[in-house]
Order: structure tokens, then C-alpha cells, then sequence
């Protein structure tokens, strides 16, 4: 069971080596396995001394880094006292993390006396394991360090409008999709025509969700009235209006998440998940602290219950995760040059095309730090 737990968490079980073997083999019976995860058998109940035992041959082997130790049942005849004593002497003299599953809470007491981590289920002890190397992981790696400034446009209101937000990821390296900030009538249906396909969206920092007012139109057939139609709605929500985005269509791909908030206790922390309307509902996304790079992007994006979804399947060509996660590099840098101005950056969709094709940030909302 431990070792099917240590395989959900992608822990691989340490080979022994042929000494490791050796050492294993003056001790346990003849019968016993000599491969990990090591069963010291019913031996035990007669010989109390083959626990420690089997835990010296691990620490001479040096191959682990973590360690359970199960003891599903112990009753009379099982030296738990010793067990403990010795499950203690090895964290001291080896260093190695180690945990102690077992049901009973008479065994686990033994064992916590002596500072030894206990829980109930083996399930539980490789949770916890798997959060030591995590974190120990972190530690390991090169620290990145983000230097780099960025300006914030200053102001009063809480959010930017949408056109303000493209410009100011813009600014930070991140790709836009490419749209007019149109005032008049005559500019929508301009822009309208140079795009062919082309979405329009009223631009108001007064409305930040706009599509829950009916404020976003695919390819209008008439710009000019689909421009009067939306400056009526935005001005009956008592909203400033300040015209229209008219953005070219993007071409199909897949729609991710891109986000960003400024936490009271963590500082900046990017979001990247599964995009679109649902995003909340679902909630299929990951967390990272910034300054980090390319690679633990791609790591949380495999960890999405969407991520089979950006290979190829069924015929259709794998995504460019890869551009998608230099955004989330440059928003994480984005969110640390801005230096605290800003409280949340909500990126969503981002439409990610085949590999080789990059990806588009299609809508924007930033919200200023007040």
C-alpha cells in the first residue's frame, strides 16, 4: 500500500544495490524479499532486533531520501518500545526524513515520544513525505530574481478599462490580440471592416464583466447601430462609456486562463487554468509564486484535469503550451515590477493555437491596488 501511494505521488521507490542486498540478506529470512518495499515478515514477532536491523542496511545503502515504516498490527510479543527507539536512532545518525504508519495509537504513541512523525493510514505518512520533497525540491533550486520595473498608469478608479489592460500587458511582453479602441460610429464600422471577423465589446471601467450585460457582439452585421446599441446599455447602467474595442476574431484554438492577485500574505500569485466562462465553477486551476520559470508553468499545466486536452487527440494538433507559459512568466514579472499597484490581473480567454502558433490574451481586466 505504501508503495502504491508513493507511485500516485510520482515518488520512485530507491533501489538497493547489490551491497544493500547483501546486508539485507545476513539478516532477514531466507524466505523474505530483497527488493523494495522490504517486508521484514513474521520474523519480527520473535526476533525484535531484525527492525533495526533493516533500517542500518538502508542508511549504509544511501540510496533513500524518505522512509516509511509500516506497522499495520502489533500486539503482544512485538517490541513497539524498541521499534520506536530504533526508528529514532536512525533519523538521528542518517538524516533521512521518515515517517511511521500505523492504525493502532498505542504503536504511534511509542513512537511520537521519541519525535518520530505518526499517522494512521500509510496514505496519510506519504502525503506528508511527498510534501517534505516538494519542498525540499524547492529549496534545491536556483532562486530567480525578477529586477526588472514596470510603470502603472496611476488613477483612482478600481478597475482599468479593457483597453487600458491590453495595453498595459502589452507593455509587459505579453501578446495581445490585435483591436481599435473605436469613439465614434465611423470608426467601429472601419474597423469592423479591416478585421472581416471581428468582435465588438463595449470599453467602460465601470463595466469589467461585460458579457453579463449583453455588451460583447461576434461579427456584427451593422457596427454603426451594434456601436449605438451598446453606448444606450452601458450609459443605462450609469457606466462611463468610453466607445468600443473592436478586435479581430481569433482564430480557433484552446481557450486557457491566465490570472494574477496580490495576496496579503504571499505576495503576487499567478493563476493558470482551464479557460472560459467556467472557470470559476470548475475551478481546474494551479497557483505560482513569481519570479519562476517556463518549466514550472508546464509543470502545473500537466497537473490540470484539462491537460490531456492540449496534446494531440483525436486529430487535433497538440497546443503551444510553450507560449502560453512564457506569458505566465511575464505576468509573474509583470506583477512583481509593478510593485504592489496592482491587486488582481484577470486574463480570460487566452487562446492558445497549435504548436508553433503562440497565443493571444483575448480579454483583460486589471484591477488597481487602492
Amino acid at each position: 500500500m505504501a508503495a502504491d501511494y508513493a507511485e500516485m505521488h510520482g515518488i520512485p521507490l530507491a533501489p538497493l544495490t547489490a551491497q544493500g542486498k547483501d546486508a539485507l540478506r545476513k539478516v532477514l529470512p531466507a524466505f523474505a524479499g530483497l527488493e523494495n518495499p522490504i517486508d521484514i515478515t513474521g520474523a519480527l514477532l520473535t526476533n525484535a532486533k531484525l527492525f533495526g536491523a533493516v533500517l542500518s542496511a538502508v542508511g549504509e545503502d544511501a540510496q533513500s531520501d524518505l522512509v516509511l515504516a509500516a506497522l499495520p498490527i502489533a500486539g503482544a510479543g512485538y517490541d513497539v518500545g524498541m521499534f520506536a527507539a530504533d526508528l529514532a536512532a536512525f533519523d538521528r545518525r542518517y538524516g533521512l526524513a521518515s515517517a511511521l504508519a500505523s492504525p493502532q495509537e498505542a504503536v504511534r504513541a511509542e513512537f511520537a515520544k521519541l519525535g518520530v512523525a505518526t499517522f494512521a493510514a500509510e496514505g496519510e505518512a506519504m502525503d506528508a513525505l511527498a510534501q517534505v520533497a516538494g519542498h525540499a525540491a524547492l529549496l534545491g533550486k536556483k532562486p530567480l530574481v525578477s529586477r526588472k520595473a514596470f510603470s502603472f498608469k496611476a488613477g483612482k478608479t478600481r478597475f482599468l478599462s479593457e483597453a487600458e489592460s491590453l495595453a498595459m500587458l502589452a507593455g509587459a511582453g505579453i501578446p495581445v490580440v490585435e483591436h481599435r479602441l473605436c469613439r465614434t460610429e465611423q470608426a467601429a464600422a472601419e474597423a469592423c471592416s479591416a478585421f472581416g471577423a471581428a468582435v465588438m465589446k463595449v470599453c467602460s471601467p465601470d463595466v469589467p464583466h461585460k458579457s453579463d450585460h449583453g455588451l460583447v457582439a461576434l461579427e456584427p452585421a451593422d457596427p454603426g447601430a451594434e456601436f449605438r446599441r451598446q453606448r444606450e446599455r452601458c450609459l443605462a447602467l450609469g457606466a462611463r462609456f468610453e466607445g468600443v474595442i473592436v478586435a479581430r476574431r481569433a482564430a480557433k484554438g484552446r481557450e486557457l486562463a491566465l490570472g494574477a492577485r496580490l495576496d496579503p500574505q504571499f505576495g503576487p500569485v499567478v493563476l493558470v487554468g482551464d479557460g472560459g466562462i467556467y472557470l470559476e465553477a470548475l475551478k481546474d486551476f494551479r497557483l505560482l509564486l513569481p519570479p519562476f520559470a517556463e518549466e514550472e508553468v508546464l509543470a502545473k499545466l500537466n497537473d490540470l484535469h484539462v491537460a490531456p486536452l492540449l496534446g494531440a487527440v483525436r486529430g487535433a494538433p497538440a497546443r503551444d503550451t510553450s507560449a502560453f507559459a512564457r506569458m505566465a512568466v511575464r505576468l509573474g514579472e509583470a506583477m512583481l515590477g509593478w510593485s504592489g499597484q496592482v491587486a488582481s490581473v484577470d486574463v480570460n480567454p487566452v487562446m492558445v493555437f497549435e504548436t508553433g502558433r503562440g497565443a493571444l490574451a483575448l480579454d483583460a481586466l486589471i484591477e488597481r491596488a487602492l
